[in-house]
């Protein structure tokens, strides 16, 4: 059988349990013998005094889960520490000062990355755990995400914070779909020091940049360099209307509407104009 005390921390023991309408109340009490001071980290067993402190927690069959911690306050006995008075630390469940046990946090975390604040907060009202939309903030901006560090397949582009006057370097991760890391410039030296402190790089996706280029083939020699989607076509429309220019250069207007036999008829020295808001839906598909 499932005991209440095995969803806690070793720690600490179940004291008592009551239970209301829709709320569930469990008292619990620390069990050890002594405690380290957050400053000087000496361990120290002479107790102060004691108090007791009100926590959140995950609901329990449709009821809220009130935790009411005993927690005890230290002497510091190391003379040279300045703490003096010192309140009791535990490595799991709780972090100092909150209001909401860890595994809580963790839940409204999810929420919190998923959804807006505002919405996160309506949400949270379901998990019997009401939470503003200030505090969902607060969660989702104290969050530790789990940063990968080795990347193999990479994506490098600019992007402008003020658009002719100040712009910055974008890496993204082209496996998981999201940014690595923002460089403060899109200069040779700044991308260069970046792809220097990651050789585990194969493939880079970037635009024709004389400068991203030079910096990967000095700094990462080994990595295939890959044009991406976006200018591989830019460049391609560019050069077929450059082509289209010089070989067409007598420009006729051409009206979709009319039938292909009384069309006029095209010559090398001609080019094509036409207006795309008379196109039929048909031919907009085929554009």
């Amino acid at each position: 059988m499932l005991k209440l005390s095995e969803l806690f921390p070793t720690d600490l023991i179940v004291d008592g349990i009551s239970t209301e309408d829709s709320k569930i109340t469990i008292r619990l009490i620390s069990t050890k013998p002594n405690c380290e001071c957050p400053n000087c980290k000496r361990k120290s067993s002479r107790i102060h005094s004691q108090y007791q402190r009100g926590l959140k927690d995950l609901p329990i069959m449709d009821k809220k889960a009130i935790i009411r911690l005993q927690t005890r306050k230290f002497f510091c006995d190391n003379p040279n520490c300045e703490t003096g008075i010192f309140t009791e630390r535990f490595k799991s469940l709780i972090k100092p000062y909150a209001r909401n046990t860890d595994r809580l946090n963790k839940y409204l975390e999810f929420i919190g990355f998923a959804v807006n604040a505002e919405v996160g907060s309506v949400l949270s009202k379901q998990i019997l755990a009401n939470v503003s939309p200030d505090s969902m903030l607060r969660l989702v901006k104290a969050a530790e995400p789990a940063i990968k560090t080795d990347y193999q397949y990479i994506g490098i582009d600019d992007w402008a914070i003020k658009k002719g006057h100040k712009y910055c370097t974008l890496v993204c991760d082209l496996v998981t779909k999201r940014p690595i890391d923002v460089l403060p410039d899109r200069s040779y030296d700044v991308i260069s020091e970046w792809l220097r402190e990651h050789p585990e790089i194969k493939f880079i996706s970037m635009d024709r940049s004389v400068t991203y280029n030079g910096a990967t083939k000095r700094e990462c020699p080994q990595a295939k360099i890959v044009a991406d989607r976006f200018h591989l076509v830019y460049n391609l429309s560019q050069t077929l209307m450059r082509y289209l220019q010089r070989r067409y250069c007598n420009g006729i207007l051409i009206n979709p509407e009319l039938p292909r036999e009384e069309q006029p008829q095209i010559t090398e020295r001609t080019f094509l104009f036409w207006n795309p808001s008379k196109l039929s839906g048909k031919d907009k598909d085929i554009l």
